[in-house]
């Protein structure tokens, strides 16, 4: 592997799990946008983080067991079902279960 590639795969990486972490920074700028109090907005940025590494333990290994385009279909309409369902979210709450999902 070329230290080109490397070096993309890891600032790839980097960047992928960053953007996980670094809302945490952000609460309470993510509770004026979301016009939620601070706790509703830490439970949003946590939900992420729980769903993030939920799909490490539960979805990865799955990736092994199912053909690869079955799988990426079923992981695209979950994700979709779970943006459709960010619509119109009435509390944080709902924003968080989805986003988990």
């Amino acid at each position: 592997m070329s230290s080109r590639m490397l070096f993309v795969l890891a600032v790839t990486c980097g960047v992928a799990v960053g953007n996980i972490y670094f809302p945490q920074a952000l609460v309470p700028l993510i509770a004026t946008g979301l016009r939620t109090s601070s706790d509703g907005a830490t439970l949003a940025v946590s939900a992420t983080q729980i769903g993030y590494a939920g799909g490490i333990f539960l979805l990865v290994p799955l990736g092994t067991a199912f053909r690869t385009g079955g799988f990426c279909s079923l992981c695209s309409v979950s994700r979709g079902s779970a943006c459709y369902s960010l619509d119109a979210p009435e509390t944080c709450r709902c924003w968080s279960l989805a986003v988990c999902w």
